[in-house]
């Protein structure tokens, strides 16, 4: 069975805190990112894309902050803001959709003014799309090893995955076996997370406080990140360390 890159990314992530796709994605993210603003600025293509977008999601958008990218961004993101300033004077004295374009948010069906309609985005934020491309990516990675055993161990040391990339691999699964393989891996880390929970509460009375383990009193920050995703600040933001 064929080993490609990203199954040794997933295998070193699994040897790491957090959910492993988490950490990967914002590996991806940040490749994406690196490569766009030092390596791809010219590019018409990416360009197009990143106009029709209206640039980029807060989250990617802010990620642009970085040593040395400011004449990238600036070259990327003048496209967009000429592009904004042109619709505002074409749609501007748009006085239908001036008088609407309040009114819109509350009438169903919703009324939308020619001037929103001009400035909204026509296409995907770019680098959604490509950290997209490869959480599926990792996905098929991780069905295709998972049930041979080859990173089965691994899973089982650790964290697992947060509640929302469980539930998009387990919406990818190509097969009911796979699917329950996943289910039987993740369950066991579940429920150390709750024993672990259950411990900090029941600690948290005096009479038991020195009893606390290090899992069990970090164990409320593993539950948040297991619900809604790991931080950002707890991956590397270094170039050298995203493995380039």
């Amino acid at each position: 069975m064929a080993k490609t890159q990203i199954y040794y990314d997933l295998r070193d992530a699994l040897g790491q805190e957090g959910c492993p796709i988490c950490r990967l994605t914002h590996q991806a993210s940040e490749r994406f990112l690196e490569g766009l603003i030092y390596e791809k600025v010219n590019d018409p293509k990416m360009r197009a894309k990143i106009r029709a977008a209206r640039g980029f999601c807060r989250e990617h958008a802010w990620a642009l902050d970085r040593h040395g990218a400011s004449l990238g961004v600036a070259i990327l993101l003048r496209d967009v803001i000429r592009e904004i300033a042109q619709d505002l004077r074409v749609y501007g004295e748009d006085d239908e959709g001036a008088q609407n374009a309040w009114r819109s948010l509350y009438d169903r069906p919703r009324s939308r003014s020619k001037t929103v309609a001009a400035l909204s985005s026509r296409g995907e934020c770019p680098a959604c799309a490509a950290v997209r491309e490869w959480e599926q990516a990792a996905y098929e990675t991780l069905f295709e090893h998972l049930c041979s055993g080859d990173l089965m161990q691994l899973y089982n040391k650790s964290s697992g995955l947060c509640v929302p990339h469980l539930l998009r691999a387990l919406d990818s699964a190509p097969s009911a076996a796979q699917r329950e393989a996943l289910i039987r891996a993740q369950l066991p880390l579940t429920e150390r997370l709750l024993h672990n929970l259950d411990a900090l509460v029941r600690k948290s009375d005096y009479r038991f406080r020195d009893e606390l383990s290090e899992a069990e009193a970090v164990s409320w920050l593993q539950a948040i990140a297991a619900i809604a995703g790991e931080r950002v600040s707890s991956f590397p933001e270094k170039r050298e360390d995203l493995g380039r």
